[in-house]
């Protein structure tokens, strides 16, 4: 009975897992192959030149692009059929604000009334962003573990697992925020931190409830 139980929660949590904005073990498998092999190369040209060469082509790496690509989450066939079972496929289609982890309140409400493509002038109502700052809480510690040359997949997975989320909400919430960094109160754990200090509300995305 207690091995069922057991066999159960495992698979609830895998589900729990898998069901987020991103598809977390090949995001972490490919984001290690990229800085493990970059740091191979910039070594090679290092030795074989020097650090200026080998530094000039390093700040040709753009962290922003490669990770947002392979960030988000494919929408799957099996996915659609799920959410269009329960009634919760977006009628206004898939868009990356609308795959996020999780919605403001403000910027949830305005979604539901004027859909994804919802602007204020010429510009979009919503701001997608990172909730935890990626390059200082994640790429900046992986980017020094792969220079070192201990970068192992393990490391990568368990980063982007515990701080690799992301957020839609309004653009007036996006200026009350501190971008690069998190509250100096910050326990390490709480994602939220950052909206909770700005009294920001946030909901959790409905279409990754399992």
């Amino acid at each position: 009975m207690k091995k069922d139980i057991s066999i159960k929660m495992e698979i609830k949590e895998r589900r729990r897992i898998e069901m987020r904005s991103i598809d977390l073990e090949e995001m972490a498998l490919l984001l290690h192959y990229e800085l493990v092999s970059r740091y191979k190369v910039y070594d090679e040209i290092k030795e074989k030149h020097n650090e200026a060469y080998a530094d000039n082509w390093l700040k040709a790496h753009k962290d922003h692009e490669f990770v947002s690509k392979i960030g988000f989450k494919p929408v799957t066939a099996r996915w659609k059929k799920k959410l269009k079972k329960e009634g919760k496929l977006p009628t206004t289609g898939f868009d990356h604000r609308n795959t996020v982890d999780y919605f403001s309140k403000a910027a949830l409400e305005l979604m539901e009334l004027y859909g994804v493509e919802h602007k204020i002038g010429d510009k979009t109502a919503y701001a997608y962003e990172h909730m935890i700052p990626k390059a200082k809480y994640i790429m900046n510690p992986l980017k020094e573990k792969a220079k070192q040359g201990i970068l192992e997949l393990e490391d990568v997975r368990a980063l982007l697992d515990k701080y690799y989320y992301v957020a839609c909400i309004t653009k007036e919430e996006d200026g009350k925020l501190n971008r690069n960094s998190m509250p100096e109160d910050w326990d390490g754990e709480c994602i939220e931190a950052r909206y909770k200090a700005k009294d920001i509300e946030l909901v959790a995305n409905k279409l990754f409830e399992v």
